[in-house]
C-alpha cells in the first residue's frame, strides 16, 4: 500500500471522510480516522498544538482528497460564521498543495486548474474578510513547518489580490496576479540543487556564479509554462517580470517601464521575500519600503502597498 502526505490545515471537523486517513508513527502508518467517519474539531486542534502539520491518505485515494479540499474551499469562501485563522488555514492549505503540484508537475492540467481555484479562493476570502490577508501572514511567520518556497507563493499571491483589489484592477487582473503570484518562483526548480539556497540567501552573499542563476529564474519560469493552451498569457508575463524594478535595477530585461499590475507583483514579491525567505521582521521590511524603494515602483503603488499593510496590520505583526 503506497501513502501521500496531505496538509492537516486542509482538514475539517465534523466532517464525513470519504478515505482513510493514516498517521505515521515511526516507519509505520496506522489508521487514524476511518473511512466514513469525522474528526472532533477539537481534536484536530490538538494535532496542530503538537505541530502534527502532515497525516496520510492512501494513494489510490488522491482525487477522492481533491474533490473533498474543492468543496471545503467552496464552503470557507462562502460561510461568514467562520473565524478568519480558519479561512486563513483552509484557503493558505489549499493553495500551498497546488502550488506543491505545480512544482512537482508543472505540465499537470488539474494541478494549474486547482492552482487557478486556489487563487481564486484567495481572492473571494479577502473580498469577504479583510482580517484573513493577517492571518495568512501571521501563519507563515509563526509555522516552522513546510516548504519556504511554497510559503512564499502563497504569501505573495494574496499581498497581490489585496495590493490589486485597493487599485481597483479588473476581477481577471487580480486573478491573474493571484496565480501568477502562487507560481512565480517555479523557474527555480529549474535550479542545480547547490543553487536552491538563493531563496533563503541575502544578495550580498550572492557569488557571480549565484547570480547568473538566479537571474535565470523568472525567465525559465514562464517558459515552464509556456504553450499551454489553459495558461493565460497575462499570467506567464507576470511570472517573467517579477524581479524587475521600474528603476531599470531588476531583471532580467532591466525594464524601466513597467505596467501596474506588474509592479503589484514585483513589489509583494520583494516584500516577502525579505519577510519569509529572509526572515526579516514585518516592521523592519516595511521600513525599508520606505527608504530603499523608493525610484524602484512608482510612488503611487508604494504608497497603496503601504496603506494596505498598515490597513490590515500587517506592519504591526
Amino acid at each position: 500500500m503506497e501513502y501521500v502526505p496531505i496538509r492537516i490545515s486542509t482538514l475539517r471537523g465534523e466532517t464525513i471522510f470519504e478515505f482513510n486517513i493514516y498517521i505515521q508513527v515511526r516507519e509505520k502508518y496506522l489508521l487514524y480516522i476511518r473511512q466514513g467517519d469525522d474528526i472532533d474539531t477539537s481534536r484536530l486542534k490538538r494535532l496542530k498544538k503538537k505541530r502534527v502539520r502532515q497525516l496520510f491518505i492512501e494513494t489510490k485515494d488522491e482525487e477522492k482528497y481533491q474533490n473533498f479540499l474543492d468543496v471545503g474551499l467552496d464552503m470557507v469562501i462562502n460561510d461568514s460564521s467562520i473565524a478568519a485563522d480558519e479561512k486563513a488555514d483552509m484557503v493558505g492549505g489549499y493553495a500551498s498543495t497546488a502550488v506543491d503540484e505545480m512544482a512537482e508537475n508543472p505540465e499537470s492540467v488539474v494541478a494549474f486548474k486547482m492552482t487557478e481555484k486556489a487563487a481564486s479562493g484567495i481572492v473571494d476570502v479577502l473580498a469577504a474578510d479583510g482580517d484573513v490577508l493577517a492571518e495568512i501572514m501571521k501563519k507563515s511567520s509563526e509555522s516552522q513547518e513546510g516548504d519556504v518556497g511554497t510559503k512564499h507563493g502563497v504569501n505573495v499571491a494574496s499581498l497581490c489580490v489585496a495590493l490589486g483589489t485597493a487599485m481597483g484592477l479588473t476581477k481577471q487582473a487580480i486573478r491573474d496576479l493571484g496565480v501568477a503570484g502562487l507560481l512565480h518562483d517555479i523557474g527555480l526548480n529549474e535550479l542545480p540543487d547547490d543553487k536552491k539556497h538563493l531563496l533563503t540567501t541575502p544578495y550580498e552573499k550572492f557569488t557571480k556564479e549565484d547570480w547568473k542563476a538566479y537571474k535565470a529564474h523568472p525567465k525559465s519560469g514562464a517558459e515552464v509554462l509556456n504553450g499551454k493552451d489553459y495558461i493565460n498569457p497575462q499570467i506567464l508575463l507576470l511570472i517573467k517580470v517579477h524581479e524587475e524594478r521600474k528603476s531599470g535595477d531588476g531583471f532580467p530585461e532591466k525594464l524601466t517601464k513597467m505596467e501596474p499590475i506588474e509592479e503589484v507583483i514585483a513589489l509583494a514579491s520583494w516584500y516577502d521575500r525579505l519577510v519569509t525567505c529572509l526572515g526579516w521582521t514585518h516592521k523592519d521590511a516595511f521600513e525599508n519600503l520606505k527608504i530603499d524603494q523608493l525610484g524602484n515602483f512608482d510612488m503611487k503603488i508604494l504608497d497603496k502597498f503601504k496603506k494596505v499593510l498598515k490597513e490590515k496590520g500587517i506592519n504591526n505583526l
